[in-house]
């Protein structure tokens, strides 16, 4: 993204919802996306509108993704990682290897989320788990569902994903409904708050991130559209194919000069704001 003229004279103090005063971290994640097989999915739900199949041996092998750095912010691809999984079915993991013949060094894993786009009435449904790995019914509580996008809000315009909430955003003229989340989720309260932005569930919002792309290049989401914890991308028609979805698999990165934990992690989620405005 192309850089902003530097003001001249002295340096304007930055807003309490800036980037500066975000909490560091720094996590390595891929998005995968999920093939059906028979090349589409059959399922309804009690309200005949399409859903994901809840059993994994309706999913095919996966298309994966490469694997990226968010660091403060910036985000980036991490060439030195990639995503493994030893067989179909099985679960895997973000990793990097020496050479050709080296053993694979995982990643500590973080979460892992699929996320999908099943149509107008249903345009984010998700659950915490690797849906091409087992059954829904067999994953722990609250993973044996799928979940529509909800948020919480706070009183200054934070939007929170969640599982249980509200069907629209805390905060008027969000720079990111339309583009991001569908126009249904924008907030119409007149005395609702300016959006300052969106956080919480990272595995959620990447996924919505790579649903805005076309089928095969989920990865542009990343190249092109968030940094600096903004999401440039424009309003558009949705890709085609609605009726799809992606794994996202966030993981831990603990090397020299970029240590992060996993609660450094979840406090991101919980404190910080992945996309403002």
């Amino acid at each position: 993204m192309p850089g902003l003229p530097e003001a001249s004279g002295a340096e304007k103090p930055e807003p309490p919802s800036s980037k500066s005063a975000q909490p560091n971290v720094t996590f390595v994640f891929v998005v995968n996306e999920i093939q059906f097989v028979n090349g589409h999915t059959s399922c309804v739900d009690q309200w005949h509108n399409v859903i994901p199949p809840m059993t994994a041996i309706n999913y095919a092998r996966e298309l994966k993704g490469i694997v990226f750095r968010f660091h403060n912010g910036a985000v980036f691809p991490a060439a030195e990682y990639v995503w493994e999984r030893p067989d179909d079915g099985k679960p895997g993991n973000i990793g990097s290897r020496q050479s050709i013949l080296a053993p694979f060094v995982k990643c500590a894993h973080y979460k892992t989320t699929s996320v999908f786009d099943c149509g107008p009435f249903q345009p984010c449904i998700f659950t915490g788990a690797d849906v091409t790995v087992a059954d829904l019914k067999d994953n722990p509580p609250p993973n044996q569902r799928f979940w529509a996008l909800n948020f919480s809000h706070t009183e200054d315009g934070i939007s929170k994903v969640t599982r249980i909430g509200k069907r629209y955003v805390a905060g008027k003229n969000a720079s990111w409904v339309g583009s991001l989340v569908p126009s249904g989720y924008e907030n119409r309260q007149g005395l609702a708050p300016l959006s300052k932005g969106l956080r919480g569930d990272l595995g959620v919002i990447l996924g919505l991130m790579a649903l805005t792309e076309p089928p095969g290049c989920t990865d542009n989401a990343f190249r092109y559209n968030w940094n600096n914890y903004k999401w440039i991308k424009q309003k558009q028609g949705r890709p085609g194919r609605p009726y799809r979805g992606v794994t996202v698999h966030i993981a831990v990165e603990s090397v020299q000069g970029r240590v992060s934990t996993a609660n450094d992690i979840s406090a991101f989620e919980e404190n910080g704001i992945a996309v403002l405005g």
